[in-house]
């Protein structure tokens, strides 16, 4: 999924990431 080394998203960002991934899907 995301890159570990980057420190964990904030809700905001996961909900982004979230929906983009489900948009594309």
């Amino acid at each position: 999924m995301r890159d570990a080394r980057l420190p964990p998203p904030t809700s905001l960002e996961m909900m982004g990431t979230f929906l983009k991934e489900a948009m594309v899907t």
